[in-house]
């Protein structure tokens, strides 16, 4: 029996060196395989930029740590893109196709959009819907919407019914709108004179600007322009409502009514920092207060809600603003009629955001990177769009595309 016993002990004494040695070394194996440890993934990665939660820095590219299958965010296992501990680990798109994840916490891709394993390709990103184009490439090689070059655009306004842009040059400007199907840019009029400072405001049927101190109009479907005031104070943003402009004047705590029928003039103290219109009301912010009133009252003007400098528009029953500072910087709805207002998305310290009819369109930098991302109007389902290689100037979206002006440049990014 002794060799037995000594079999025996051998047989004990290998099995305990098995468990100190050969398990800890077949869960490594198993953590590389859940982790997406084929070629796509690349966790342990330190480049420049994206969010990955697959063990690696990965600060560059935002395929960076995300398995090409949709695995590394933290969205993926929810996704159709792949699940949650990488899912498959074979063809380097797989997945991408159909929302998987997108390097970024919370955020997946949108459908369409590709993860590239090549960042010489197109950096990062490819829009399958816009033939294949990169929209990391600038402006004037994006085929995936190079909208316009050499060009500086001042603002957009838009509302439930189209989106509307204003070009300025020196001895030229354009009033453009933006066909919501295809997102080509239209002109609508060419202001007279050397129109370097255009401002822009939305009625039923006309849209209204500011050039050469002048207030105009021309219809929104297009025709001839007619001057309703002339001579007027340094306007940075302006409303129509009522037979009145209620303009926001340049570094005067002032608001100013004026009659558009003769041009009487009556000051409102009121330091607003945003106007907007809706019907018969209007809309204001001051000092982070959301205020309305009924048929331009001013003087009636009730409080709707705090945290608000910038009104973003109406979608239904609600108003989206932004508001707050820092991390507290955030997207926010509140109903028209009054009521508690309710936090929407928030942006951070920096950001940009625009409403569009169904969504709410954004920018979140992360590295060097600006990415374009929407919401729905419930803040839900966070998606990148694309991503920019410069910090925007101005943004606005529709139901088909979200538009970025850089420098003189303007883009669109398909949704």
């Amino acid at each position: 029996m002794a060799p037995f016993k000594r079999l025996e002990a051998r047989l004990e004494a290998f099995s305990w060196i098995s468990k100190r040695t050969l398990a800890p070394i077949a869960a490594l194996l198993l953590m590389a395989a859940g982790c997406g440890s084929n070629a796509a993934s690349q966790g342990a990665s330190s480049g420049a930029g994206g969010v990955s939660d697959n063990g690696g820095s990965s600060a560059g590219a935002p395929n960076v740590g995300t398995n090409s299958g949709g695995g590394g965010s933290p969205s993926a296992g929810t996704s159709s893109g792949g699940s949650a501990n990488g899912g498959s680990a074979g063809a380097p798109n797989a997945g991408a196709n159909s929302g998987g994840g997108s390097g970024v916490d919370g955020f997946t891709l949108a459908p369409g959009l590709e993860l590239l394993n090549d960042p010489t390709t197109c950096d990062g990103f490819s829009n399958v819907a816009c033939s294949g184009h990169c929209v990391t490439k600038t402006a004037e090689t994006n085929g995936c919407g190079a909208l316009a070059t050499a060009r500086i655009f001042s603002e957009f306004v838009r509302d439930e019914h189209g989106l509307y842009a204003s070009e300025q040059r020196s001895g030229s400007s354009s009033l453009w709108s933006v066909d919501p199907t295809s997102g080509t840019l239209m002109q609508l009029a060419q202001p007279p004179g050397d129109n370097m400072h255009l401002r822009l405001a939305l009625g039923d049927d006309q849209l209204y600007f500011i050039s050469n101190k002048t207030l105009f109009s021309v219809p929104r479907t297009g025709g001839p322009i007619a001057e309703l005031l002339p001579n007027l104070p340094n306007a940075i943003q302006f409303v129509v409502l009522g037979g009145s402009m209620f303009a926001k004047i340049a570094l005067d705590p002032e608001l100013d009514e004026l009659a558009l029928a003769g041009g009487a003039k009556t000051v409102h103290m009121r330091d607003a920092t945003s106007l907007a219109r809706d019907g018969n009301n209007l809309y204001f912010a001051e000092a982070g207060t959301l205020y309305r009133t009924t048929g331009a009252d001013l003087a009636t003007a009730a409080v709707l809600g705090s945290s608000v400098t910038t009104i973003l528009g109406f979608s239904g029953d609600w108003l989206y603003a932004l508001g707050g500072t820092g991390a507290e910087r955030a997207i926010r709805r509140f109903p028209k009629a009054g009521g508690n207002g309710t936090l929407v998305f928030s942006l951070g310290a920096t950001g940009l955001a625009a409403l569009a009819n169904d969504a709410i369109a954004f920018t979140r930098q992360v590295g060097t990177r600006q990415y374009v991302c929407t919401v729905d109007l419930e803040g839900k389902a966070p998606t990148i769009r694309g991503y920019l290689a410069a910090a925007p100037a101005l943004l606005a979206a529709d139901e088909h595309y979200v538009y970025v002006t850089m420098g003189f440049n303007m883009v669109r990014v398909k949704r």
